[in-house]
């Protein structure tokens, strides 16, 4: 990554000032003498997008963040200590509290708070567990994040679509899956969740992990990629030779209902409002019990879903939240990650040269939804 590029995409002052602050307002309203941060999720938002893990399975980083009202820690074994100060947080001004990787950080963690009230954003002793509340702090983008969020969903786009026009027949879901990984982490982008199906798997499961399986005609490729700690969503599909018509029209039916919900996800709008209308539109296609077979999506951001949408959410859409809409239909999808500035909503997944449907919608404005790509 070149110099500019790595400056357009680190967080500024100002970004991490408005987070502190943040924080720091949270830990008034709860009564807290210090905040302990140990979620990759949590990390990279208060950090403006750095890494403290080493699994990428486990939700939970190998250093954290100890935020008291005047000082702010970085707490870290002697392994993870250089790492920690010289590449992640260079420049934030966090005070290094290591410790042998022996002993753990609960010792280090006390002797700091001593006394005071902890909350934590997992489980540690004796600790005040506020992870949903900080979770909500999280929900609105500043324009630091907005800008590294454009920039994960075109490289996740560019991942996914790349290896959607360079499988062939024959091969297996693994291989698939495998190079759309590789596409993925070539640009730097971590391939949280990869599913994929061949023909008649799509038709039979919502949530394929990939298999042995060897594409024959048909593929559904899913996508959800971190970068910077924001997690881009899409979905693409794939025929080899002529579809069928009831395919494409099945297609044409979910991209219309992906279309509605995303022209009323809007500034002041319900979740719950969005998720009835997102029902009415599949009744309108001619299944009307088909969204009870796989949830919908909702609000996205430092993780695939940060909060899902039900008939009863009250959540109302904010200035600067992004969103992942995923209706389906048996053997169809439509899914992409948008943002919402403003009036308008930006599709931050979208496709250069993918096929699109136009979908009109009630107002008669067009919107336009990933198609079908035939080779």
């Amino acid at each position: 990554m070149r110099t500019s590029e790595r400056t357009l995409f680190e967080p500024t002052p100002h970004e991490l000032e408005v987070k502190e602050a943040r924080l720091r307002d949270l830990m008034g309203q709860l009564s807290l003498d210090a905040l302990l941060l140990s979620r990759r999720d949590t990390f990279a938002w208060t950090t403006g997008g750095k890494n403290n893990h080493v699994n990428k399975s486990s939700e939970y980083g190998f250093f954290d963040l100890l935020i008291l009202p005047h000082r702010k820690y970085c707490l870290a074994s002697r392994i993870e200590a250089p790492r920690a100060m010289e590449e992640e947080l260079a420049g934030q001004e966090y005070i290094l509290a290591d410790y042998d990787w022996w002993e753990g950080r609960e010792e280090t963690v006390r002797r700091i708070v001593g006394t005071g009230r902890l909350g934590a954003d997992g489980l540690f002793p004796r600790a005040f567990e506020v992870n949903e509340a900080l979770r909500r702090l999280r929900f609105t983008l500043l324009p630091d994040e907005v800008v590294r969020f454009r920039e994960v969903g075109r490289l996740t786009t560019k991942a996914l679509e790349e290896t959607a026009r360079e499988i062939e027949p024959d091969w297996s879901e693994h291989r698939i899956a495998a190079r759309m990984s590789e596409r993925a982490m070539s640009r730097g982008v971590e391939a949280v969740v990869t599913l994929v199906a061949t023909d008649e798997r799509i038709f039979r499961y919502r949530h394929p992990i990939d298999t042995e399986k060897r594409l024959e005609r048909y593929a559904m490729l899913v996508l959800c990629g971190r970068k910077y700690g924001l997690v881009a969503n899409l979905t693409r599909l794939v025929h080899f030779g002529p579809p069928p018509g009831e395919l494409q029209e099945k297609l044409e039916k979910v991209a219309s209902i992906d279309a509605e919900m995303i022209s009323r996800t809007v500034v002041g709008a319900g979740l719950g409002d969005i998720f009835h209308a997102g029902m009415a539109a599949y009744a309108a296609v001619g299944y009307p019990e088909e969204w009870k077979l796989h949830h919908q999506g909702g609000i996205a951001g430092y993780n695939g879903r940060e909060i899902l949408a039900v008939p009863n959410s009250q959540e109302v859409v904010q200035d600067g939240q992004a969103f992942a809409w995923n209706p389906s239909i048996r053997g169809v999808k439509s899914e992409d990650t948008i943002l919402v500035l403003g009036d308008c909503s930006e599709i931050l997944t979208a496709s250069v040269s993918w096929p699109s449907l136009a979908i009109e919608l009630s107002d008669g404005s067009i919107l336009m939804r990933p198609g079908l790509l035939v080779r």
